[in-house]
């Protein structure tokens, strides 16, 4: 009695040690590491960071950008950073011509071999090749 008790404990055991390890990890997405968005009249944009620490140097990013206001402009996004001196970065901008109720999704990966100190996505509306108003949000410093 006393071997069989120790074999249904040790057997009720190792079946759950087989099930846990036999289950998948998660079916959730991944989590990003950082979450920036910010909106200004007529363009709203989000960035889901999905590395960062101060002084990595390549940070894998999904962001988008949209067209919030009817009013014939145009709207943009890039993807901004700062050195570890606060020295700005500027990475291209992405443009979305489509107009109201549109936008687009992009991804990339920010480089700088000197390290990143912060990182963020700059949002505006333009008329040609003319800013007309913008918005900012940064990993450490937030909005400006």
């Amino acid at each position: 009695m006393k071997w069989h008790l120790k074999f249904t404990v040790g057997a009720v055991i190792a079946g759950l040690c087989m099930t846990l390890t036999a289950m998948p990890a998660s079916a959730d997405p991944p989590t990003p590491a950082a979450y920036r968005s910010c909106s200004t009249t007529g363009a709203s944009g989000t960035a889901h960071i999905w590395a960062w620490y101060v002084g990595i140097t390549s940070v894998p990013l999904d962001f988008n950008v949209d067209d919030t206001l009817a009013d014939d402009h145009h709207v943009q996004i890039r993807v901004i950073g700062k050195d570890l001196n606060t020295n700005m970065i500027y990475y291209p901008w992405h443009k979305v011509y489509t107009g109201y109720g549109t936008g687009a999704s992009y991804s990339s990966t920010a480089q700088f071999s000197g390290g990143f100190g912060d990182l963020g996505i700059e949002v505006a509306r333009f008329e040609g090749d003319t800013m007309l108003n913008y918005c900012r949000d940064w990993i450490n410093t937030g909005h400006t």
